[in-house]
């Protein structure tokens, strides 16, 4: 692709139950993408929530997709549910969170625009919920790590329904003897190889410093 500014959508496929999103893109005029730049479809009327997990692993607020007719107000939106009126609000790069989606062929649809260079997503002590916030499928090795700690942090996956999978170590090449920092499978102590993240596909990020950086190509 040439174009500096690539505007588009992306479709996530939901499985019924609890899934791990990270939404992709940033906002055409560069400005904050927001909550009500996500979407839903197919996804049923107040069934499905997003709760936001915060920095450190905790649930924090929850909020319900829900439909015009339901409402009264003039589209579908997410609504707050505790004071149960519509609500939007700026997400940070590279976030995660679930989404439950109450059928098994619901789709988030996130409209925005493709970031053209790599950018860098902030980490805090502890675990951190993000995710593969491009339009692409990356490799684990795609995504590297800046003042993480060597070898305290992992990649814990979220799998469908929101069990934790395998989980990686970041280690440095002064540590290991590889050619460069990287990804190394706990199991059998060697690099990584053949690990795949879905374009919005979110995950467990646990740092082991107070000021760690993700570090996420350019989808361009």
């Amino acid at each position: 692709m040439e174009s500096a500014n690539v505007v588009g959508y992306l479709d996530y496929n939901l499985s019924y139950g609890f899934n791990f999103f990270s939404p992709v893109f940033e906002k055409v005029d560069v400005s904050d993408l927001m909550l009500s730049d996500i979407s839903l479809e197919d996804a049923g009327d107040g069934l499905s929530l997003i709760q936001i997990v915060t920095t450190g692993g905790a649930l924090g607020a929850t909020y319900s997709w829900m439909s015009a007719a339901s409402t009264g107000e003039a589209e579908d939106c997410w609504f707050d549910q505790d004071n149960w009126m519509p609500v939007d609000f700026a997400l940070s790069d590279g976030q995660g969170f679930y989404v439950y989606s109450g059928t098994a062929n619901a789709k988030a649809k996130v409209n925005g625009q493709v970031r053209n260079s790599v950018f860098n997503v902030p980490l805090a002590y502890g675990f951190n919920c993000v995710g593969n916030s491009t339009p692409k499928d990356l490799d684990i090795q795609d995504m590297k790590l800046e003042n993480a700690g060597d070898g305290l942090s992992l990649i814990q996956v979220v799998t469908t329904g929101g069990a934790l999978g395998a989980a990686y170590s970041w280690m440095s090449a002064a540590s290991t003897g590889e050619a460069e920092d990287c990804w190394f499978d706990q199991d059998n102590w060697a690099p990584i190889s053949s690990v795949t993240y879905l374009a919005g596909e979110g995950f467990y990020l646990y740092c082991g410093t107070a000021n760690g950086t993700l570090v996420l190509p350019s989808a361009l």
